[in-house]
């Protein structure tokens, strides 16, 4: 799951959802309303859901422009740890039964900037660009 921290409160959009969706996952816009399931280096990211929508129908979305989001990151690859040096570069992630984890081994069309981690308890904070917000 995909926590946000330091959002504008209160200010929630209401969304069609045309697939289902959980809880802390990441909403795009693409032929409607749906749960990012890959990078989103192609589509456009409208924020984090905020209760599981099972099957198509409305879903309250937290707007995350400005936003720190909070994700585990996985250490099964060769990069098992975050450096300093590695602030400020463009992760992909990856999603397996809606639960998302950001692969430090990838950053071929990565999606969401590292700005701080947790190597102890495999946390990552990241952002997502403004460039990939539907709103900002």
């Amino acid at each position: 799951m995909i926590n946000a921290s330091k959002t504008r409160p209160g200010y929630i959009h209401r969304l069609y959802m045309t697939d289902a969706i959980y809880k802390g996952e990441l909403v795009i816009s693409s032929s409607g309303f749906k749960p990012a399931i890959a990078a989103l280096a192609t589509q456009i990211c409208v924020g984090l859901a905020l209760e599981d929508t099972i099957a198509t129908g409305i879903c309250p979305v937290l707007p995350i422009g400005g936003a720190v989001l909070e994700i585990d990151f996985t250490n099964a690859g060769t990069k098992k740890t975050f450096a300093d040096t590695d602030l400020g570069t463009l992760y992909d992630f990856v999603v397996t039964s809606h639960d998302a984890v950001l692969d430090p081994d990838d950053t071929s069309g990565g999606s969401l900037m590292l700005v701080g981690y947790d190597n102890v308890n495999l946390k990552a904070y990241v952002i997502v660009p403004n460039t990939l917000l539907l709103v900002s």
